[in-house]
């Protein structure tokens, strides 16, 4: 004779010894990823504000710097602002 089918399982509340372990695992790197990513942002930011301070620090110095005395070019008109004026460029 056969031996009857086991019972199916009936849900008890409580995860397995091995899905709780598998459960921590991905915990645990999951963790790892997200100080990784934390980790890189930082040093990302430290980079982006020493980029800022460098660019500060240009901008003063092209400040202080007297430009050149040159004659105007010859197709610069007082009159009409240039392309890169709030005005447009010239018709």
């Amino acid at each position: 004779m056969e031996k009857p089918p086991p019972p199916p399982q009936q849900p008890t509340g409580h995860a397995s010894p091995d899905q709780v372990q598998t459960s921590r695992q991905t915990i645990e790197r999951s963790r790892s990823l997200i100080n990784g990513i934390q980790a890189n942002l930082s040093k990302s930011r430290q980079r982006i504000q020493h980029s800022r301070q460098r660019v500060h620090r240009s901008r003063q110095l092209l400040t202080l710097t007297p430009e050149p005395t040159t004659e105007p070019a010859a197709d610069h008109d007082e009159t009409h602002p240039g392309a890169d004026e709030p005005d447009g460029p010239c018709p």
